[in-house]
């Protein structure tokens, strides 16, 4: 397929091709190469202190973690969690995800787009950052309320910071999106064992919040929410995560994403503004595109509630089956450890606090993963 677009935007190549172009016809989903492009292009607007403090993930990372392969290949005498981790760690050699504030985890399932933010993984609790001061003031439910502008919020609010997984979910319905922050800690938990030379930090405390936000009014622009979510995140951002977070609830209003089409043209021109400032290649013509100007409502959504219902269903089904699969594991990861520790009291074993497979702490680990995966408390 002919490359439209070869740019490098904020530091990422981003390769636009015509199948990408015509993602923004009437009815069609914004596809991996454009949620990139926008996330990598609105990235590159914020100042250098919060292009700092942040990253994102490419579209491709959740779906590489979780994509194990070939079963008969994996090694048993580790985590399904730890093995998970070994498929994306080169993905972060040159990186450390716990010096900063905030990491983007753009995931697709079953074809709908949602947005995982982890934030502040170097903490280990609620934080006031006006006096850096631990706070020990409970989470509490206040109700909800229209966002003021940022001058007032920060007149009227606590700027309080807490290690948190926060989902940003324009068809919320909590269960895929939770499966997926609970696999994110699990490899965060492995993530930092193997940046810092086998210490171990508990995660537990990490709470998850599916926040309530504006959700999309058809079953076709849930990318375009994505996008719109990630440029709120820094035009009018979260300043107190005291739990649960209600006021994004009014964060800003549908229309400025489906209304006639506003963030399709929106994401649209900028694609094309980039593609004008660099030039088709030479026998290449862009296609007319056709932008619908009215909500589809009614039907849609009675068709995503059929869909997502079914998808509930084979989510159940999939969670039961790696459920009773980690419970073979968990009996063979048993006996690998009997077999290992007899072998360890006949000769002697050094440990090796870097790797899963250590003697005696591997049962723990290997519980302290079922815990976060199954156990994850969602607010």
């Amino acid at each position: 397929m002919p490359v439209i677009l070869d740019d490098k935007i904020d530091g990422r190549n981003c390769i636009i091709r015509i199948y990408d172009y015509r993602m923004f016809e009437k009815g069609m989903l914004m596809n991996d190469a454009l949620i990139e492009f926008y996330l990598s292009y609105m990235h590159s607007k914020v100042s250098d202190e919060d292009k700092d403090k942040a990253y994102i993930f490419s579209t491709h990372f959740y779906s590489t973690l979780t994509n194990l392969g070939n079963m008969s290949a994996i090694d048993p005498s580790v985590s399904r969690a730890k093995n998970r981790h070994d498929k994306v760690k080169k993905w972060t050699k040159n990186l450390d995800v716990f010096k900063k504030d905030f990491i983007f985890v753009p995931v697709n399932k079953y074809k709908h787009w949602f947005l995982e933010v982890i934030c502040f993984p170097y903490l280990s609790g609620k934080v006031n950052i006006q006096n850096g001061i631990p706070s020990n003031e409970p989470d509490n439910d206040t109700g909800r309320y229209k966002v003021p502008r940022l001058p007032r919020i920060l007149d009227s609010m606590k700027l309080i910071r807490m290690p948190c997984i926060l989902i940003f979910d324009s068809y919320s319905r909590g269960t895929q999106s939770a499966v997926v922050s609970a696999t994110l800690r699990e490899w965060l938990q492995h993530e930092y064992c193997n940046k810092y030379n086998g210490q171990q930090k508990d995660l537990k405390f990490m709470k998850v919040c599916p926040v309530k936000v504006p959700q999309q009014p058809n079953n076709t622009d849930c990318g375009l929410f994505v996008m719109h979510y990630f440029e709120m995140f820094y035009s009018r951002p979260i300043i107190d995560y005291t739990f649960p977070i209600h006021h994004l609830e009014n964060w800003f209003h549908t229309d400025d994403v489906v209304k006639n089409e506003k963030k399709r043209k929106e994401v649209y021109n900028i694609l094309k503004e980039r593609i004008e400032k660099n030039g088709l290649p030479d026998g290449i013509e862009l296609p007319v595109l056709h932008f619908n100007d009215h909500i589809e409502e009614s039907g849609d959504i009675r068709n995503m509630n059929n869909l997502f219902e079914k998808v509930d269903k084979q989510e159940e089904k999939e969670e039961k089956d790696e459920y009773d699969e980690e419970e073979e594991e968990q009996q063979q990861q048993e006996k690998y450890n009997d077999q290992k520790y007899t072998f360890e009291l006949d000769f002697g074993n050094e440990d090796n606090c870097s790797s899963s497979s250590t003697s005696s702490d591997n049962v723990e680990e290997e519980d302290f993963d079922e815990k976060l995966r199954y156990n994850i408390r969602i607010w």
